[in-house]
C-alpha cells in the first residue's frame, strides 16, 4: 500500500506539471499553433482529467477496498475515467488522420483551425454518448461498514454486449485505423527518403520535420496500446471468465491496482515523450523553467544551431567554353579584323575589343606618345604583359595596322 500511494502520488505530480506545461508551450508559441499541436493539447487536457479528477478516487477506492464518496460520485467517476479514455483514443485517431493527409497529399490544403475545433467537440461528445450507459447502470450500496459501487446490469449478456463494444469502439477499432493509416504513412515516408538521397531533394528540411513528427506519434500510439491494454484484458477476463467470487479476488486485490496505474502512469508519460522527440517541446519546455534572459538566450542558441544544421544549396557554376572563343597567336595570327576595323572606323576615339560573354577579360590600356603617328610590328599575345607590350609598341617599323597619334588603345592582356 506504502508503494502503491507513493507511486501515485508521483504520478499525479507529474501528470499535473507535464500536461500544464504542454498546454503552456503551444499556447505561448506562434510557431507551434498549427493543427497538430491543438490536437496534442487536447490530448494532455484529457490526461489532465484522467489524472486530475479520475485517479484520487480510484486510487483511494483501490486501498480502502470499498466505495466512500457517495452515490452521486458512484455514477459520476466511471463516467469520467471512460470518457477520459475514449477522447484520447480518439484524439490519436485524428493525429492520424492529420499525419496521414501530411505524408500523402502534402500540396492540398491541410486541415483549418475550425475543422480542427469541429473535430474536438466531435470526440468529446461521441465520448459522453458512449460512456453514457454506464450512468444508470452503477449501483451504489451501503452495508454499513462497508459501502460498494459496481454495475448492476439485468443480465449477465446485456454486460458483456456494452464490455464488448467499449472494447471495439474505444480500442481496437482506433487502433486498428491509427496502424493502417501509420502503416501507408510510413512506406510513403520511406519512398520519399529514399527518392530525396537519391536525387537530393531541396524538401529536405520539410521532409525531415514531417518523420520527427510520426516517430513522436508513433511512440505515443504504442504507449497507449501497451498500458491501456491489461485494463482491456482484465474487464474481459471478469466478464466471460464464469469465475467465482473467491476467485475474483485477486483480480480486484493486484491486478487491477496495477492496471489502474498503468493507465495512471500514461497520463504523464506523453510529456516527456515530447520533451525527447520534439524540438519545439524542448525548447519550451527549458524555457519555461528558466528565466526571462536565459530563456531567451536558449531561444537565441537553438536558433543558430538550427541556420547551422540547415544544409547548404550548392551553386553549380557553369565553366566556360573556351573552344568557341577565338585565339590570339603571336606567331600567326594578326591582330584581329574587329579590332582593325573598329581601330579604323573610331581613328579619333576610344577603341574598344569584344569580349566573349562567358569569359573574365584583363585588359590594360597603353596611350600612345605624342607625335604624327607610329606603327606596330607585332599582333598583341594573350600571354605577354603589359610591360613587354609597351616595349614593342616602342619599335617603330613598317607594319600592317597604324594608330594615330593620341588615340588610347585596348589591349587584351591576358584571360
Amino acid at each position: 500500500m506504502c508503494v502503491l500511494i507513493i507511486c501515485n502520488i508521483i504520478i499525479f505530480v507529474l501528470c499535473m506539471v507535464g500536461n500544464v506545461l504542454v498546454c503552456v508551450v503551444v499556447a505561448k508559441n506562434r510557431n507551434m499553433k498549427n493543427v497538430t499541436n491543438y490536437f496534442i493539447v487536447n490530448l494532455a487536457v484529457s490526461d489532465l482529467f484522467m489524472g486530475g479528477f479520475c485517479m484520487p478516487f480510484t486510487m483511494l477506492d483501490n486501498l480502502k477496498g470499498g466505495w466512500m464518496f457517495g452515490e452521486v460520485m458512484c455514477k459520476v467517476q466511471p463516467m469520467a475515467q471512460g470518457v477520459a479514455m475514449c477522447a484520447s483514443v480518439f484524439t490519436l485517431v485524428a493525429i492520424a488522420v492529420d499525419r496521414y493527409l501530411a505524408v500523402m497529399a502534402p500540396t492540398d490544403e491541410r486541415l483549418s483551425s475550425k475543422v480542427c475545433a469541429i473535430v474536438i467537440a466531435v470526440i468529446w461528445a461521441s465520448s459522453i454518448g458512449i460512456m453514457a450507459p454506464i450512468v444508470p447502470m452503477m449501483v451504489y450500496k451501503d452495508y454499513g461498514k462497508v459501502q460498494t459501487c459496481s454495475e448492476g446490469w439485468e443480465t449477465w449478456e446485456n454486460r458483456r454486449a456494452y464490455t464488448t463494444s467499449l472494447l471495439v469502439l474505444c480500442f481496437a477499432l482506433p487502433l486498428l485505423v491509427i496502424a493502417t493509416l501509420y502503416t501507408r504513412a510510413a512506406a510513403q515516408l520511406y519512398l520519399s527518403s529514399v527518392r530525396r538521397n537519391r536525387q537530393q531533394s531541396r524538401n529536405r528540411a520539410g521532409l525531415g520535420n514531417k518523420i520527427r513528427v510520426f516517430k513522436m506519434m508513433a511512440v505515443v500510439v504504442i504507449l497507449f496500446t501497451l498500458l491501456y491494454l491489461p485494463l482491456h484484458v482484465l474487464t474481459m477476463v471478469i466478464d466471460f471468465g464464469d469465475l467465482d467470487d473467491v476467485e475474483k479476488r485477486p483480480f480486484y486485490t493486484y491486478a487491477f491496482p496495477i492496471s489502474h496505474w498503468l493507465v495512471f502512469f500514461h497520463t504523464c508519460v506523453n510529456p516527456f515523450v515530447y520533451a525527447l522527440l520534439n524540438r519545439n517541446f524542448r525548447n519550451g519546455f527549458r524555457a519555461a523553467f528558466l528565466n526571462d534572459r536565459s530563456a531567451s538566450q536558449a531561444c537565441s542558441c537553438c536558433l543558430v544551431r538550427m541556420q547551422r544544421r540547415r544544409p547548404k544549396r550548392t551553386q553549380h557554376v557553369k565553366t566556360p567554353d573556351l573552344s568557341k572563343t577565338r585565339r590570339i597567336s603571336n606567331e600567326r595570327s594578326p591582330m584581329p579584323a574587329m579590332l582593325h576595323r573598329t581601330t579604323a572606323a573610331q581613328a579619333g576615339g576610344l577603341t574598344r575589343a569584344v569580349r566573349p560573354a562567358s569569359l573574365i577579360l584583363t585588359t590594360a590600356v597603353i596611350e600612345s606618345p605624342p607625335g604624327p603617328g607610329f606603327t606596330t610590328s607585332s599582333p598583341l599575345s594573350t600571354s605577354a604583359s603589359p610591360l613587354s607590350h609597351k616595349k614593342k609598341m616602342k619599335s617603330i617599323s613598317n607594319a600592317r595596322y597604324t594608330v594615330p597619334s593620341h588615340v588610347p588603345f585596348l589591349m587584351v592582356t591576358s584571360v
